[in-house]
């Protein structure tokens, strides 16, 4: 039985965090869920998206663990879930049933589109029925959120379109597709270089934007969110205490500042006065000069003295202003590091809490038929495929 590993969940967000504080406001969060066969390159498709190399993508690999990863994409902050293969044979219903609540957590309060990865050129019937099962896991109302995500390397995937896709295979991924409420896209795994076809596939996700949000995923969000705030509640004295070292820091290092400006203030203001004494001297001499030539001398003099004086009180009205905005400045900075230093907690109670919290309710019809289609037995897997051709709606979005 292959084991379950805890979330592997990476928050790669440090530059977006840094873009954030310097006074631009948050993204809005695109959550969304990478399902499919083992091996069919769901690692890659996630690090085409994010545009780095934030999954291990060998190709062929599977995937062991659900593994999330966070960036900044096209404006929007995506958070990618990287699901293993939940309908592998291979696996017993405790696994998948613990599998599926972590990939309910880590996508909790709800993913806003399921990607179903399916490489070009892959594919029999009965790959098709366990993809379908993949999906159904998580509730019937998921396939409309689901999108068939066609996906290959170089000139195969450059050159071809989803409905030639779909007309060069069979009816049964005709039929699967035709389930797939977010329709069908194809996508190049080789350039990660090329933003538009990443921009394009999110434009299109982005045409439903309502996140799932079923019965079980809210009580999933329910259980983090009294986890995370019995976690921040552990960690309030440690935020505390990190925050009044901050502050202290801030305080030294504005009072420092605020000693050294004054200081150059206090200069200038010094030879201000400095000046009007000549002023006042030369005005004394001037009122009691008799001499033509020599008034004409003092004048002259007189007039550079009170320039410099003027020169001298702009430069001091100047310092002030740029003190009072340098002070305003460095008080906003303050303000979003410790706003920044509350988000971080935050964001790392959720991240614990989605790791801990347990969902009570688990996704899909885990029952006695489910588990022997999901087993492999013969009867199951034509009773499962039998009731899906029954129900599923052919048209392709």
């Amino acid at each position: 039985m292959q084991p379950i590993c805890g979330p592997n969940v990476a928050d790669d967000q440090s530059s977006e965090r840094t873009k954030e504080s310097s006074g631009r406001p948050e993204a809005p969060e695109l959550r969304l869920v990478l399902l499919g066969d083992s091996g069919a390159e769901k690692s890659a498709v996630g690090n085409i998206i994010l545009g780095r190399e934030a999954f291990s993508s060998d190709p062929g690999s599977e995937t062991k663990e659900i593994q999330k990863r966070k960036g900044l994409v096209e404006g929007w902050s995506v958070a990618m879930v990287d699901a293993p293969d939940l309908s592998s044979t291979n696996v017993s219903g405790h696994w998948r049933r613990r599998a599926i609540n972590q990939c309910v957590n880590l996508s909790a309060p709800g993913p806003h589109a399921f990607l179903l990865v399916l490489p070009l050129g892959g594919g029999a019937g009965e790959a098709w029925e366990s993809l379908e099962r993949g999906v159904e896991m998580f509730g019937e109302e998921a396939w409309g959120y689901t999108m068939a995500l066609f996906t290959g390397r170089g000139e195969e995937a450059r050159g071809a379109t989803a409905e030639e896709c779909l007309q060069s295979r069979g009816e049964e991924l005709r039929r699967l597709a035709g389930r797939c409420g977010k329709g069908c896209h194809v996508l190049d795994c080789e350039d990660m270089e090329d933003r538009a076809q990443v921009a394009a596939l999110l434009e299109k996700i982005q045409t439903n934007l309502p996140y799932y949000n079923n019965s079980a995923y809210r009580n999933a969000e329910s259980k983090i969110n009294r986890k995370k705030e019995e976690i921040l509640r552990e960690k309030q004295g440690e935020k505390q205490r990190e925050e009044d070292k901050h502050r202290r820091k801030y305080e030294k290092e504005l009072d420092n500042w605020k000693q050294k400006m004054q200081a150059e203030i206090r200069e200038k203001e010094d030879k201000i006065r400095e000046q009007e004494d000549r002023i006042a001297e030369l005005e004394k001499r001037l009122a009691g000069e008799g001499d033509r030539e020599r008034i004409r001398t003092l004048e002259a003099e007189l007039r550079r003295e009170r320039a410099e004086r003027e020169r001298l009180e702009q430069e001091v009205d100047g310092l002030k202003r740029e003190m009072e905005k340098e002070r305003r400045e460095r008080e906003e900075r303050h303000r979003r590091e410790l706003e920044e230093i509350r988000r971080g907690y935050e964001e790392r109670a959720r991240e614990e809490a989605e790791r801990d919290a347990e969902c009570a309710e688990v996704f899909g019809r885990l029952d006695t038929e489910t588990e022997a289609a999901a087993g492999g037995t013969t009867e199951g897997r034509r009773a499962s495929a039998h009731r899906r051709r029954q129900t599923a709606c052919c048209s392709i979005s």
